[in-house]
């Protein structure tokens, strides 16, 4: 679904996370499925050589949710502006990349060919 204006699913997200009713298990049930996807996703790179290994897949996997949600609010607070949403993405996408990727991996070029406009 998409987020919506004024009171919506960013905000239910903010203030039902701790809560014990339906929908804070909801929120907390999304984040442990990205949790776990994004955890297999840094062990395949890891495993395929184009993540470094140096880094403890745990504190990857914090890294990117942590960008995840800060990209989320900053272009939410946009009004959910596409450039905003681009810049982000590709601003994001740099970091990562040269805080994480193997030395030799190439994953850079691979990235680049794939998301040419």
């Amino acid at each position: 679904g998409s987020l919506t204006r004024g009171p919506g699913k960013l905000s239910t997200s903010l203030e039902t996370v701790h809560d014990d009713g339906p929908v804070g298990r909801k929120v907390r049930a999304i984040y442990d499925r990205m949790q776990a996807l994004l955890t297999g996703i840094v062990e395949a790179g890891k495993a395929q050589g184009l993540i470094a290994h140096e880094r403890p897949t745990s504190v990857i996997v914090l890294a990117l949710m942590a960008i995840h949600d800060g990209n989320i609010l900053l272009w939410y607070r946009s009004g959910c502006d596409p450039v905003m949403g681009r810049v982000l993405a590709t601003l994001s996408r740099r970091l990562l990349l040269e805080r994480f990727e193997s030395e030799s991996s190439g994953l850079e070029s691979l990235l680049r060919s794939s998301h040419s406009p």
